[in-house]
């Protein structure tokens, strides 16, 4: 056993040792990154709600605002642990499978980041697994052929893509 479980964010946080940093000011720089991924997250908590909502411009305001102040969130990643990076992953992943929704072409970027969210702790492949069988379950309920390199997602209009998405949602 390795005796961590965040393997990914070790890796990282022992690049920052390479640097010509004192040891006192090591952590500071981890936390520094720690909000510079916060805020990454952020944004793509924005386009996420552009995505889902782009007619309430609202909606992104308050959804960045709900999730830059959530208590749990905010601590742990100015903390310096690895949540921030996390979210970071969740919410990039989340975004790539609602344009995986319209989109004719398999979510490559989306699998490799889930992948990757796994080495960043372990835990997230239940995450993976959830994104995966959610989009398995959109392909089938909207009759097509699985997340083949090409599928015929282009014959369903984007009026049709987004009520038989709220459907499945509902």
């Amino acid at each position: 056993m390795l005796g961590f479980t965040n393997p990914l964010w070790v890796l990282y946080m022992s690049l920052f040792h390479l640097l010509p940093v004192p040891a006192a000011k090591m952590a500071l720089l981890i936390k520094a990154s720690g909000v510079a991924f916060l805020l990454a997250s952020l944004l793509f908590v924005k386009k996420i709600a552009e995505e889902l909502f782009p007619a309430r411009r609202y909606v992104a305001a308050l959804s960045m605002l709900l999730a830059g102040f959530y208590g749990p969130l905010a601590n742990w990643s100015l903390r310096g642990t690895e949540v921030s990076l996390l979210a970071l992953f969740v919410t990039m992943s989340a975004l790539l499978a609602l344009r995986s929704l319209d989109s004719d072409i398999m979510p490559l970027k989306l699998y490799l980041l889930l992948g990757t969210s796994t080495l960043c702790r372990v835990d997230m492949a239940a995450f993976a697994s959830i994104v995966l069988m959610s989009l398995t379950r959109w392909e089938r309920h909207a009759g097509l052929s699985g997340m083949a390199p090409t599928t015929q997602k282009s014959q369903l209009c984007p009026a049709q893509k987004q009520k038989s998405l709220r459907q499945e949602w509902a």
